[in-house]
């Protein structure tokens, strides 16, 4: 089975290219090799390689930059998406994305499901929504994972941002009003291999599925227990926990508006793989300690 990923130096694309290397003939794409603000460059790749299936894990992902670059965003998060999507329908290949927890407004009182309405609060959330619509509208076999506050021990995210402060920092103010479930890079690669295996089995429905790791926190319960973890692991630094101030959402002067919960209902997926996603501390405790012994 010939798999074509799309943005593999990204903190997702790289551990799906660990994940898929040894099973399938894997041809491997970053923005040097295909500019997603061309969406010609994206046909031609995909005539030439010829996939049996396409994942796709390139993404204008700067959130608040996004406010300020409309065009780009979209021009990556829709129009690219729409492209892959007409190509993988038109070849008869299945095209595995990944959107976010931004297509909701986040005034949801309980974890989202897959069949709640989306209402993107910003330009980012948008165009992530408009992605997936693009997708279902091709007529493709498709699988949209929506996925939510993803780290790894690479790239720019809030687990690495908080372990730099606390080097720097005597006391820090986070906020406590945001609930969600910390998502590493590993897990979801692992779910993106196991849904490849249902696929080539036959045994794959194709559809939306939200796929987080199990259990909830805010960005300040989550920055302490960062904190705490590293501390344990004998990491030196000027900030203690109980100095992580919790602060709103409407004190923090953010560009883009943020949803205040982001909680995904995965049982859908969990229900579709047979398995029990993991606790978003296990799979924390395993990239803290590789930032650490980095």
């Amino acid at each position: 089975m010939k798999v074509l990923l799309f943005g593999q130096t990204g903190q997702v694309g790289r551990e799906v290219k660990d994940a898929l290397l040894a099973s399938y003939e894997l041809i491997t794409l970053n923005r040097l090799d295909v500019n997603f603000e061309k969406k010609t460059e994206i046909e031609r790749v995909i005539e030439l390689h010829k996939p049996d299936l396409i994942v796709n894990a390139a993404a204008y992902t700067a959130v608040d930059k996004a406010e300020h670059e409309k065009k780009k965003v979209f021009q990556i998060n829709s129009v690219a998406v729409e492209a892959i999507a007409k190509m993988a329908k038109k070849m008869d290949v299945w095209f595995i994305h990944y959107s976010s927890d931004y297509v909701f407004d986040g005034k949801n009182k309980n974890a989202y499901l897959e069949s709640d309405a989306p209402a993107p609060k910003s330009i980012y959330g948008q165009s992530k929504l408009d992605g997936e619509k693009a997708i279902i509208e091709s007529g493709c076999k498709y699988v949209i994972f929506r996925t939510s506050w993803i780290y790894n021990d690479i790239g720019s995210n809030f687990v690495k941002t908080i372990l730099k402060l606390a080097r720097e920092k005597k006391s820090i103010e986070v906020v406590d009003d945001q609930w969600g479930s910390p998502t590493s890079a590993p897990s979801i690669a692992k779910i993106t291999a196991l849904c490849i295996a249902q696929i080539k089995e036959d045994k794959f429905k194709s559809g939306i599925y939200h796929l987080s790791n199990r259990g909830e926190t805010s960005w300040h319960l989550f920055a302490k227990f960062i904190l705490n973890e590293a501390e344990k692991l004998g990491y030196q630094s000027l900030l203690k926990a109980e100095k992580i101030k919790p602060i709103k959402t409407k004190d923090y002067l953010y560009d883009a508006e943020r949803p205040l919960n982001s909680r995904l209902n995965c049982a859908k997926l969990e229900s579709q793989l047979r398995i029990e996603l993991p606790s978003w501390k296990i799979e924390a405790q395993k990239i803290i300690l590789k930032l650490i012994q980095k």
